[in-house]
């Protein structure tokens, strides 16, 4: 898990480092920098797209964190070889959902096999199962559990699957998601996103934004490293 939050430090380092440039590069503009002036010709459009810019940075930081989290996760089941009853229900939900997603339910597509078929099928894969190996990224193929709309209300749906309740009550990212989702579906400029923002309210932002993924980091931390992901009856 070190590793893990020391990518989260850099990363919200990273994205504080460009706020502050923007601030300071605005500063000089109206200041009468020359050399902040030579770099920004038009000012009425850079700044607000590159306010725009770091809107998508903490969207990006949202999907970064959390696809390292439950990465983190698979990563740490995979590594003590669980067989299937030894995992926690919300672990064997995930694996039976993935396996109905993967495998092509025949029975509703050409009718070689009808359901009872079909159930079997997924009793032999359960009693078969040994040793747990799915890693995150090979269960995206089959079954991906967000894809560009992770906000607040999401986040805490998707932790959910695997045992995590996130209790907190924050709503910081339903804009940030929302216009991360106008910009990649061209719906809105980067010039219109940027120019309702002010810097320290990008600065609150980043704040509020990076505050609530260490939140979830924790939880996530506190999950790992009491082995939540085994079946409590075998401890």
């Amino acid at each position: 898990m070190e590793t893990l939050k020391q990518e989260f430090s850099d990363l919200r380092e990273e994205t504080s480092i460009i706020i502050e440039f923007g601030i300071n590069l605005d500063k000089g503009i109206n200041e009468g920098n020359n050399i902040c002036l030579s770099l920004t010709n038009r000012k009425e459009i850079i700044m607000p797209s590159l306010k725009a810019s770091i809107v998508l940075m903490l969207y990006n930081a949202v999907e970064s964190t959390c696809s390292k989290c439950l990465q983190k996760i698979h990563e740490t089941i995979c590594s003590e070889s669980l067989d299937f009853n030894k995992l926690s229900k919300h672990i064997r939900k995930i694996l039976l959902t993935y396996y109905d997603k993967s495998i092509n339910t025949p029975f509703l597509h050409n009718n070689k096999k009808n359901k009872i078929d079909y159930e079997i099928d997924k009793i032999d894969y359960i009693l078969n199962y040994k040793n747990f190996g799915l890693s995150y990224e090979d269960m995206k193929k089959n079954y991906e559990l967000f894809s560009g709309n992770l906000d607040d209300a999401e986040i805490k749906s998707v932790f959910k699957k695997y045992g995590i309740k996130i209790e907190e009550n924050e709503k910081v990212l339903g804009r940030i998601k929302n216009e991360r989702n106008d910009l990649a579906h061209g719906r809105k400029t980067f010039e219109e996103v940027g120019r309702d923002y002010t810097w320290q309210e990008l600065k609150k932002k980043h704040a509020s934004v990076f505050d609530y993924l260490e939140i979830v980091l924790t939880y996530v931390c506190e999950y790992i490293s009491n082995a939540k992901y085994k079946e409590s009856d075998i401890f």
